[in-house]
């Protein structure tokens, strides 16, 4: 990938994000501003050369614990109500629901952009150079290098259960299931323990290393004020 977007600065392109979220979760949102919003990410990820079904992929995964969340809103809302299928339900409940579903949905999808268009490191990087805590940098990255590896642990200790038994009881279905997260724990803490002694061993000091040097550039700033203004216009507008 290489464009504008993709080759800015990460700070500016953190800062964006993080102002369009702010922005577009202040106050109750509508369908216009909705829109308006969608469409100036959706203009950065196409012209950026993001992939559009791995972004709605991604934005897609939050829409069922919103909706987990939310559900009840609609039924205990005060003022007019609806009938939806000889349900009554609560215009205001409706509204609010529509509410915390179009937040969510567009700040997933900001912070899905915002991980296509920037190399994770580099994000890293981007997040300590804006004086993150580096205990939470150091969190975040442990966390997207070791998860994957955690997961196919869990995955092989499901599999040789099932050859053992595949129609066992509840019971000892729930109490194998234990056990593997138990072994599950201990593996990872043993795991963390190598790890942090090879770092040390190799010098790390917490800083995130990369290939990259940032130097934040005239168009840099000006694409990024560009941006803020393009979403604030769109607050006053809408």
């Amino acid at each position: 990938m290489n464009s504008k977007v993709y080759n800015a600065d990460p700070r500016v392109k953190i800062l964006c994000a993080f102002f369009l979220v702010f922005v577009a979760v202040i106050g109750e949102q509508n369908l216009l501003r909705f829109s308006l919003f969608f469409l100036v990410l959706l203009s950065t990820a196409v012209f950026s050369g993001v992939s559009l079904p791995l972004l709605f992929k991604r934005s897609l995964v939050v829409i069922p614990f919103v909706v987990l969340v939310a559900v009840f809103l609609p039924f205990f809302g005060n003022g007019e109500t609806v009938e939806v299928f000889n349900i009554s339900l609560s215009i205001d409940g409706l509204r609010k629901f529509g509410d915390i579903l179009m937040k969510a949905f567009l700040s997933v999808f900001c912070m899905a952009v915002l991980v296509e268009v920037t190399d994770f490191p580099d994000l890293l990087k981007g997040f300590e150079r804006l004086r993150m805590p580096k205990i939470m940098v150091i969190l975040i990255s442990f966390i997207y290098r070791y998860f994957s590896v955690i997961f196919h642990e869990a995955k092989r200790m499901k599999i040789a259960r099932d050859v053992r038994s595949t129609k066992g009881r509840f019971v000892w279905q729930m109490k194998t299931l234990g056990n593997i997260l138990g072994q599950l724990f201990i593996r990872s803490y043993e795991r963390s323990e190598r790890i942090y002694q090879a770092m040390y061993l190799r010098g790390f000091t917490g800083d995130i290393k990369t290939l990259n040097t940032f130097h934040l550039s005239r168009g840099d700033v000006v694409c990024g004020l560009s941006f803020c203004a393009v979403v604030l216009a769109v607050r006053v507008v809408s």
